[in-house]
């Protein structure tokens, strides 16, 4: 079986300012973004990783992309590589999922999402199978997406996807 080595990623939406909650300042009192617990918005993380899965089975690679706030602070580790960015990403995602011919298996395995009020960080094991017409790709990865909340809803800003380790000591 072939090792996936271009990204698994594929993840949140484009740029701009939610409606803020008001600042501590604004109401005197101070939140605890450690500890609060944010499920609604864990559920939009949630649903975005749905959306973006969906998209990926059915080649739809524009609303894949339109997931990224790409922009000079967008950031990228793929592969042990160095840090890319915007248009990397981009250029990858769309040369990798864009040439898949069908998705066998896609499932995310043990995933979390923990959300800072307009900051979350999604951590998954995407475990894939992607045909490329004769070709037969097969992955675990292990994904981390940090998103921010705009006005179009939470887009991803920051990917980090590696193999993940299957044999780890057995």
């Amino acid at each position: 079986m072939n090792r996936l080595i271009y990204p698994i990623a594929a993840l949140a939406m484009l740029s701009g300012c939610s409606a803020q909650e008001p600042s501590e300042a604004d109401t005197g009192q101070s939140k605890d973004l450690i500890a609060t617990e944010y499920p609604e918005k864990v559920g939009e993380i949630q649903a975005v990783l749905d959306d973006i899965e969906l998209a990926i089975r059915e080649g739809d690679i524009d609303r894949l992309i339109a997931h990224h706030a790409y922009s000079p602070k967008f950031s990228d580790f793929q592969e042990g590589g160095r840090r890319t960015g915007a248009s990397e990403n981009e250029a990858n995602e769309r040369a990798f999922f864009g040439n898949a011919t069908s998705v066998n298996r896609f499932e995310y395995d043990d995933p979390k999402v923990s959300v800072y009020g307009d900051v979350a960080v999604a951590t998954v094991h995407p475990d894939v199978e992607l045909v490329f017409g004769e070709d037969v790709v097969t992955a675990n990865r292990q994904l981390t997406l940090v998103f921010v909340d705009t006005a179009e809803g939470w887009k991803i800003v920051h990917e980090h996807n590696s193999p993940l380790e299957t044999d780890q000591g057995d």
